[in-house]
């Protein structure tokens, strides 16, 4: 099954809630990425304003290390792909 990404985005919104994610990495500044992550605990983070800018969201997994998230790289959210 597949849900649009903004059904996606409004299942990670809740703070309080876990959800497992699977995106691609990208970083425009370093040139870096292309790697598939998934977080099968993920937890949404306060981004910082710039983030939310660029279409960003901060995840981490159990609340360790953050990981900047670019919405439309977005793969899956519990399990279900996510398109455009």
């Amino acid at each position: 099954m597949a849900i649009s990404l903004i059904d996606a985005l409004d299942i990670t919104e809740d703070k309080r809630q876990s959800f497992q994610i699977k995106f691609i990495s990208f970083n425009k500044d370093k040139k870096t990425g292309g790697d598939i992550i998934e977080l099968p605990r993920a937890h949404r983070m306060g981004a910082k304003f710039n983030l939310s800018k660029q279409d960003m969201l901060s995840v981490s997994q159990d609340r360790g290390h953050p990981y900047p998230v670019h919405a439309h790289l977005i793969l899956e959210v519990n399990h279900q792909s996510v398109f455009i």
